[in-house]
């Protein structure tokens, strides 16, 4: 028998992770000088966080250590159980050069006990795609092997793909050069980003030529050679109109598909800041 763990990056809901028994490992992000953790919503004022990030506020991020990996891990291995963790890209982040510390001295210690880890190689929806279907299936009584060989083949699908609206912060994380932000913002240039798996890393799409291009465009990505036997997701940070009319463009073109609307999470939001609009889907490719 095995523990399924997340972590508050790939943000699904709460309530979700309630209903199909996911563990939960919090990520941290401080904001104006205060440390939070992101608990996928259950406490979270999004509409606060945002607000503040309007106002100049800049929040940023930081790794766990490997002590927080064995204080989440530890009680499980304690009671007999095994760890499947299904994790944000490693690609995104050092916190997993502490968590692999933290699983060879939690091995050591439980020789008889397995942890297994998998990479979506995405984050936010992109890799809450993934815990999602994979928790159902363990729901279901699949065993975790049963649940790696279906996310192996279910990840390459996964298409991820969002709108920013402010450069600066993509300027600040490094993403785009201080000149090209400049110009976007002079321009109303509006970049799509999206998350190959190949990299596991954002990485630059397209252009759109105003807000209202963006959203048509991210329309034409989520409805594009789409399998609708899964759910399309879309996170927004604070723009939750625009966030109806890209469902409403949606469903115009798939009207039986099934189109889920969140908040993007305070972590991820450190990084894009407000406004930002994403679409996660799975393509017949």
């Amino acid at each position: 028998m095995s523990i399924l763990f997340c972590d508050s990056d790939c943000e699904i809901t709460y309530q979700e992770a309630e209903e199909l028994n996911i563990k939960c490992i919090l990520m941290p992000y401080t904001l104006l000088d205060k440390e939070y953790y992101f608990d996928l919503g259950k406490t979270t004022d999004y509409k606060a966080f945002f607000n503040e990030v309007r106002k100049g506020a800049l929040p940023t991020t930081a790794a766990l250590n490997a002590n927080d990996y064995i204080d989440y891990f530890e009680p499980v291995l304690q009671s007999g159980e095994d760890i499947l963790y299904i994790s944000f890209s490693s690609a995104m982040s050092n916190t997993f050069e502490y968590m692999n510390q933290a699983i060879a001295c939690l091995k050591e210690k439980y020789p008889e006990r397995k942890i297994t880890v998998y990479d979506t190689r995405s984050i936010s929806i992109g890799s809450g795609m993934q815990i999602y279907y994979a928790a159902l299936m363990k729901q279901k009584g699949a065993s975790d092997e049963e649940i790696i060989e279906f996310l192996k083949s279910f990840t390459p699908k996964v298409r991820t793909v969002f709108v920013v609206e402010d450069l600066k912060h993509l300027k600040r994380g490094g993403r785009i050069s201080s000149t090209a932000a400049t110009f976007g913002t002079l321009f109303n240039i509006k970049p799509l980003l999206h998350i190959p798996m190949t990299s596991g890393k954002v990485e630059p799409l397209a252009k759109a030529k105003g807000r209202k291009m963006a959203i048509k465009m991210l329309a034409d990505y989520a409805t594009q050679n789409t399998d609708t036997s899964y759910r399309i997701m879309v996170t927004h940070a604070d723009c939750e109109n625009d966030a109806d009319t890209l469902i409403e463009q949606i469903k115009e073109k798939l009207p039986d598909a099934t189109v889920t609307k969140q908040f993007v999470g305070p972590v991820i939001g450190a990084h894009c800041g407000a406004d930002v609009l994403g679409i996660s889907y799975i393509n017949l490719d």
